[in-house]
């Protein structure tokens, strides 16, 4: 009966704003969830895919700025997924009891939700939100930071002679991720929290790629003509996940590592999560997403959750496999509403730790690098470690053994608790619409081609 409540079509009921009652601390998120119309169960995708980047990448003591750029370069030595911000996630319980779902019985609701979804208009639109966890703070009195990304949204063209356009984030915000980093922020005299306020650009292409099938492109043309069937959608997902954990020797090359690789089932579960959140697939195409899903190895419901921006879904979880020295475990939760068959968030959680996270959520690491293992040509401080130098490092971070060693720059790293959620990308709408996008100034305007923008 509560699957069949999920299902009931929203037309039927009063006009809600679950986004105006979000509970997170970011004033661009609450903003957006208020005065987006589609910040409802009934929006849904997210920002192209990023690869997993080791946690000391994110969480070292550098500047925000600088810890970007750190994460650049660990992307050209790991392999694909996502990256670090804590919130708790537990599931959502009301006083009566309510009957356990399973994530098959879930997603075949939701399959059936998304098949009947409106596929008509010019644009394929998607606003999304992102936020990921990093340490700031002296490194002798670190405390974590949640880092939120002003909105982004792209608005991908129907018909290949009509630009496609990208409007990315503008700035971020930051702010203390729990009581104790606040504590720890305020005893160290309140500094200011790095923020970023942008002019807003916008970027464009004619017929060009819309998004992401594992680690290739594909155009809004080719996404369209997917299979609609389960089994044959199941291969050419398999397939794609094949090719991204054994990328060609040029890629191989130029940025992979084939230590620590994700297992096919972990791959192919991220392809899916991509087509759902920003790829322009027909309604057919996500309900076969969604019974794909069903399937896959590992994954289960965790039960009812509210989102990043506070609207109530289900999650649907894949285990991860245990950080290399087997400190923290996490797992990647998709936040789904059944009535619209769409994806309302993706977010990584901490499941399990051997530590005890400190309430500031950071321990002091390195405070320079060791002789000998300073990077060269790298516009922030940045050190190469032995295992044996590694091992010094707060507990949470272990060893990245992708070449036998470590990459991490010096400064404090997060230090994250059971529950809490390393990053996020929220979905604040997805839609068909005949619409046209409001543009920035002409000067602030694009080609992905000509200007190398995107």
């Amino acid at each position: 009966m509560e699957l069949l409540a999920q299902a009931r079509p929203a037309s039927l009921d009063p006009g809600t704003d679950p986004g105006a009652a979000a509970g997170r601390r970011q004033d661009t998120i609450a903003a957006a969830a208020r005065t987006n119309p589609e910040a409802s169960p009934r929006g849904a995708a997210s920002v192209r895919p990023r690869p997993r980047v080791p946690r000391a990448a994110l969480a070292t003591g550098l500047t925000l700025a600088a810890a970007g750029a750190a994460a650049a370069v660990f992307v050209a030595g790991s392999g694909p997924g996502a990256a670090p911000a804590p919130v708790s996630r537990t599931p959502k319980t009301g006083s009566t009891p309510s009957v356990t779902l399973t994530a098959q019985q879930i997603l075949f609701t939701a399959a059936v939700s998304a098949a009947q979804q409106p596929a008509q208009g010019r644009y394929w639109k998607v606003t999304d939100i992102s936020g990921s966890v990093m340490a700031a703070g002296p490194n002798a009195h670190p405390y974590a930071v949640e880092q939120t990304w002003s909105p982004s949204v792209t608005w991908d063209a129907r018909s290949p002679r009509q630009r496609s356009w990208t409007m990315p984030a503008s700035g971020f915000t930051t702010t203390p991720v729990s009581a104790g980093a606040a504590a720890a922020w305020r005893a160290g005299g309140s500094p200011k929290l790095p923020s970023q306020h942008g002019r807003q650009q916008g970027w464009w292409q004619t017929g060009g790629s819309d998004g992401y099938l594992g680690n290739g492109n594909l155009t809004f043309a080719q996404f369209q003509r997917l299979p609609a069937s389960p089994a044959r959608l199941w291969a050419v997902v398999k397939k794609a996940a094949e090719q991204q954990i054994e990328p060609s020797p040029h890629v191989k090359a130029v940025y992979w590592s084939t230590a620590g690789k994700e297992s096919l089932a972990e791959t192919m579960f991220g392809v899916y999560d991509q087509l759902l959140k920003l790829d322009p697939i027909t309604p057919a195409v996500r309900a076969a997403v969604l019974r794909d899903l069903a399937r896959l190895p590992g994954v289960h419901s965790i039960g009812k959750v509210t989102d990043p921006i506070g609207r109530t879904g289900y999650g649907i979880a894949q285990s991860q496999g245990p950080a290399d020295n087997g400190a923290e475990q996490t797992e990647e939760v998709l936040v789904i509403a059944p009535g619209s068959g769409l994806l309302l968030a993706d977010e990584f959680v901490v499941t399990s730790t051997s530590y005890s996270a400190p309430p500031s959520g950071a321990a002091p690491g390195l405070g320079t690098c060791p002789k000998g293992t300073a990077l060269p040509k790298i516009n922030h401080p940045m050190c190469k470690l032995s295992a044996a130098q590694a091992k010094q490092l707060p507990a949470s971070e272990g060893l990245y053994s992708g070449h036998g060693f470590l990459l991490v720059g010096p400064g404090p790293m997060v230090e994250l608790a059971s529950g809490q959620v390393e990053s996020f990308d929220a979905i604040v709408g997805a839609r068909w619409t005949n619409a046209s996008p409001a543009l920035p100034s002409p000067s602030q305007r694009f080609s992905v081609v000509k200007d190398s923008k995107g």
